[in-house]
Parts: C-alpha cells; sequence; structure tokens
C-alpha cells in the first residue's frame, strides 16, 4: 500500500480509533500520519496482531495445563506398569476409578472454564482405556486388541461428542482407524495390504471432509490448520502406498485397482480444486503436488524395470530435479496469488466500502 492507494478519509485522521487497524495502515500511518509512537502502539494492540500480556498468559495456562495432562497420564501408565506385581487387582481397578471419578465431580459440582472441561474429558477418555486394559490383565480375558479397542472407542463415544475438543476427535478418530485395521487383520484375517490402505484413506477422507464442513475453512485458529493437515496427509499417504502397490503388483485384483485408481484421482481432482479455490491451503496443495510426483517416479521404474541402470538413474535424478524446481515456482506462484487477494480483501477500500 503507499499513498496513491489511500483513500482521502486517512488524510483527516487524528486518532488511531476511526480507521481499520491492519500492518499495512499501520506502517503507512507511521510514515505519514502525525500520530505519536505511544498511539501507534496502542494501535498495535489494538488490531490483534499481536498477543497482550493477558493473551500470552492464557497462552501459557492453556499450554502448562496440556503439558500437566500429558505428564499426568503417562505417570498413571508408568506407576501401573512399575508396581503391578505388588498391587492388589482390587487396588489396581480402585485407582482408575478413582481418578476417574476425581477429576469427573468436580466437573460437574464445580463450574469450571469451557477449556477445563474438554481436558478433564479428555483425560477420562484416556483413563477408561486404561481401565480396560488393566481388566484385561488381572482377569486374562483373553479378548483380542480388536475388542479391547472397540470397547475403548465405544465407551468415550460420549465425552467425544460433549467436549468438542478437537484433539479428543482427533484421538477418537485413531482409535476408530486402529479398531478398524485391526478387526480385518485379526477378525477378517484380511492381510492384504492394498485393501487395508485403500480402507484407512476411505475412513480419513470421510473425517477430512466432515472436519471441513465442521470448520468451514476457517484457518484463522492454528488447531484447525494443524489437523485438518494431520488428517489430510494420512489420505494422501495411504493412498499414494495403494497407487504404488497398483502400479508395481501385478497380481492385484482388476477391480481393486480401478477402485485404487479412481479414489486416487477424484481426493486429487477434488482435494486440489478444494484447497486451492476455497480451503486456500498451501501445506494439503504441497501434499498432493508430493504425492503425483512420487507415483510419476514410481510408474516411470516400473516401465523401465528391467532396463534401470546409471543412465536411468540419472535422467531420473534430472527429471525429479526440474519436476521440484516448477512444482516449488507453482506452489510459490499460488501462494502470491493468495497473498494479494487477501490484501485486495482487506483494504481500506472494501473495508470502508463494507462498513458504509
Amino acid at each position: 500500500m503507499d499513498l496513491e492507494t489511500v483513500d482521502d478519509h486517512f488524510h483527516d485522521i487524528e486518532n488511531v480509533d476511526d480507521v481499520p487497524l491492519n500492518r499495512s495502515v499501520l506502517h503507512l500511518l507511521a510514515k505519514n500520519s502525525q500520530l505519536k509512537a505511544e498511539e501507534l502502539e496502542l494501535g498495535y494492540q489494538k488490531s490483534s496482531l499481536y498477543p497482550t500480556s493477558q493473551e500470552w498468559l492464557n497462552i501459557a495456562y492453556r499450554f502448562f495445563l496440556g503439558v500437566g495432562l500429558l505428564l499426568f497420564l503417562s505417570g498413571i501408565i508408568f506407576f501401573f506398569a512399575y508396581n503391578w506385581d505388588s498391587l492388589h487387582k482390587f487396588a489396581k481397578l480402585g485407582l482408575i476409578q478413582l481418578g476417574i471419578l476425581s477429576i469427573g465431580i468436580p466437573l460437574i459440582v464445580t463450574k469450571p472454564s469451557d477449556f477445563i472441561i474438554k481436558l478433564g474429558l479428555t483425560a477420562i477418555s484416556v483413563l477408561v482405556g486404561i481401565a480396560f486394559a488393566v481388566f484385561g490383565q488381572i482377569y486374562q480375558t483373553g479378548a483380542d486388541a480388536y475388542d479391547f479397542f472397540l470397547g475403548w472407542s465405544v465407551f468415550v463415544t460420549a465425552w467425544v461428542a460433549i467436549a468438542a475438543f478437537p484433539f479428543l476427535w482427533f484421538f477418537y478418530l485413531v482409535l476408530i482407524n486402529i479398531t478398524i485395521v485391526l478387526y480385518l487383520v485379526q477378525v477378517q484375517m484380511y492381510t492384504h495390504e492394498e485393501v487395508l490402505s485403500l480402507i484407512i484413506a476411505f475412513i480419513n477422507t470421510i473425517a477430512l471432509c466432515l472436519w471441513e464442513y465442521a470448520i468451514k475453512g476457517d484457518r484463522s485458529d492454528w488447531v484447525h490448520a494443524l489437523l485438518t493437515r494431520m488428517i489430510g496427509a494420512v489420505v494422501v499417504i495411504t493412498l499414494t502406498i495403494g497407487m504404488i502397490w497398483v502400479i508395481f503388483d501385478f497380481r492385484a485384483a482388476v477391480d481393486l485397482s480401478v477402485i485404487n485408481i479412481v479414489f486416487y484421482l477424484g481426493v486429487l481432482i477434488g482435494g486440489s480444486w478444494y484447497y486451492i479455490k476455497k480451503g486456500k491451503d498451501i501445506g494439503f496443495t504441497t501434499m498432493l503436488a508430493l504425492s503425483v510426483l512420487v507415483i510419476g517416479n514410481a510408474w516411470i521404474i516400473s516401465l523401465v524395470d528391467h532396463n534401470f541402470n546409471e543412465g536411468i538413474f540419472l535422467l531420473l535424478s534430472i527429471g525429479n530435479l526440474g519436476a521440484t524446481v516448477f512444482l516449488v515456482m507453482k506452489l510459490v506462484q499460488i501462494k502470491k496469488r493468495w497473498e494479494q487477494i487477501a490484501k485486495e480483501t482487506s483494504s481500506p477500500y472494501n473495508q470502508l466500502d463494507h462498513e458504509a
């Protein structure tokens, strides 16, 4: 932004409270207005460009509470592992139940903040799994690992729904993934890796779509952005593994290969459209580009499988170098275009027009 693009409103500014504040506007005011350093500092604080001292305290408060919860749960697990032989079976089960009640009752009786409730329900969800594990070890129930994770997933569903905590939802998704994979491997005796990768990709694609629908494309929250990329990474990695399996395993069933290819192309085209046009997430876009590059390499290697020598290896290296440079240039170009659109959207013209 320069003076030529500034509306006449800014020439008469005497109070920083009267302008729409963002980084560009504040830089321009610092160079051209009569505002003092103290007023500009106040403007920076009100613009939310930097966290205030109260916000820093809130961040530290949540961070240390989260770390404390992780250490607390880790301590419980190591406590039972170290003292397993010296504890009576009723003491083992009673201590876990006591832990659940000592967290649950204060959540009900008192009125803690939403963040404390979410952390408390997360701790209870983990303790439920520990209770199942201890019960299974004491009575040697003979249940499969699949039964353990299925029971854990079912009995924490209510807490996950009530908490509406992104990290607990992600933990729940991990439990569901493990449960389904163990069911296929231990119960159905299914060992085809390409089928397992396809099923995992399908489950997490549904979870990603639901997650995107829930957050409605809002990535201003770093938790939303982080979890979106983590779920997206699982989808892209499993589909890429499945495609490599299709390329190299000529014994694979044709119908399974077709399903894998169609699913991969669907995610590639749909994901590229959504995350470039709507979500504007450079992380997910980069993962899709890398997936195409890996599959392209696998396809070329499969074509020259019997004639793979130093010359082919050199050509493949040069080709990868060129493709990587091209992808980086395109991704930088896309990123700059998004930044330009964001600047135009947040310009004083648009904000003032919107306010008018």
